[in-house]
């Protein structure tokens, strides 16, 4: 998705990392974090991405566009990733807003 953004709204997006922000020959393409809560999980363990991708056997930059959005996460990565952090895979992408597992 291409969008057109003032510097205030630019920074404010920043601030925020929902998104990943690519500049290629003055053209900014901004992509829509849609797991942003991979991201927040893994630094409220202090985990790197390295740290994690290793974890789930894995390059550090294949889990990287996991967190951006880049790629979509596959159910086998979901499902690992809700074991390690004992949440729920409807947690990891904003269904529920309960972050214990389910019974």
């Amino acid at each position: 998705m291409l969008k057109k953004f003032n510097l205030n709204t630019l920074f404010n997006l920043i601030k925020k990392r929902f998104f990943l922000i690519i500049i290629k020959k003055e053209v900014i393409i901004i992509f829509n974090n849609r797991y942003p809560r991979i991201r927040s999980l893994r630094e409220d363990h202090d985990l790197t991405q390295k740290e994690i991708a290793k974890i789930l056997n894995m390059s550090q930059t294949g889990y990287s566009k996991y967190e951006t959005g880049e790629n979509d996460i596959p159910s086998k990565i979901l499902i690992e990733l809700a074991k390690y952090y004992k949440t729920s895979v409807d947690y990891l992408l904003g269904i529920t807003e309960e972050i214990k597992p389910y019974p």
